[in-house]
């Protein structure tokens, strides 16, 4: 069996007949473009797009697991928004969890060295981070000239002082960032994640990884849409199929 999950749906495809039909509505007369890819074994994931003769469209990432004889099992898939609302999502979140105060507490984790892609996540989303590091744990572990995407954002981060700003910008107390399923990876990995706003559930999303010379150098973050499916991403795979953008990214 095999469950798909399109973060841009209401619900998970179950079984290959489910799958096949959302493949077909989603990718049928399109051209994907895969281009980064982990180096998991039995889990994995990439970055993709959408592409055509016009340009370069809409981006996603994919986790992806496979059973001992190599099928697919699982997938969970996120696109990216066509409309960012950029800081006034920190905006809204700072509302919402104005109440909560920071804690003042002794650091419970135990610092180390992250080997590769996959273990710097686990490190830092189930170690450092739940364990109250501070954000600088985090960035001394990105390389100087990490291009950050976190699709919130129309621009991309570049560079490590860029990301920090960025950074702090969410960094209060409130938000609780939980990795769910972690793919293998020395040299890139995908994971899939939930948020917990003031304890409640928040949105799941899906984030890529790679590391080069033991830094972090390439992070892709992709929420999940508030409305399924989202009304801009319906309406612009309807005027471009191919691209499933209003405008083309060259």
């Amino acid at each position: 069996s095999v469950t798909w999950v399109d973060l841009d749906a209401s619900t998970p495809a179950e079984g290959p007949e489910a799958v096949a039909k959302l493949m077909e509505k989603k990718y049928e007369g399109a051209t994907m473009v895969v281009d980064r890819v982990a180096d998991g074994v039995r889990s994995s994931g990439a970055t993709l797009y959408y592409d055509s003769d016009a340009g370069s469209g809409r981006r996603g990432t994919m986790y992806v697991e496979v059973d001992d004889a190599g099928l697919i099992t699982f997938v969970q898939e996120a696109w990216e928004p066509l409309y960012k609302p950029g800081s006034l999502t920190a905006d809204l979140l700072k509302a919402v969890t104005a109440n909560f105060e920071k804690e003042d507490k002794e650091p419970t984790y135990a610092p180390r060295k992250p080997k590769g892609a996959s273990d710097t996540v686990r490190y830092l989303w189930e170690e450092a981070n739940p364990g109250g590091a501070e954000l600088d744990v985090a960035l001394d572990l990105f390389a100087d000239d990490i291009l950050y995407e976190d699709f919130n954002f129309e621009e991309p981060f570049v560079g490590r002082e860029a990301v920090d700003g960025f950074l702090r910008e969410f960094d209060f107390p409130g938000i609780e960032f939980v990795p769910e399923r972690v793919s293998e990876g020395k040299d890139a990995c995908a994971f899939t994640w939930r948020v917990l706003i003031g304890g409640e559930e928040g949105p799941k999303g899906v984030s890529f990884y790679s590391v080069k010379q033991g830094k972090v150098d390439f992070i892709r973050d992709i929420p999940a849409p508030a409305i399924k499916p989202p009304p801009l991403a319906t309406l612009a795979a309807v005027l471009q199929p191919k691209l499933r953008v209003f405008k083309p990214r060259t």
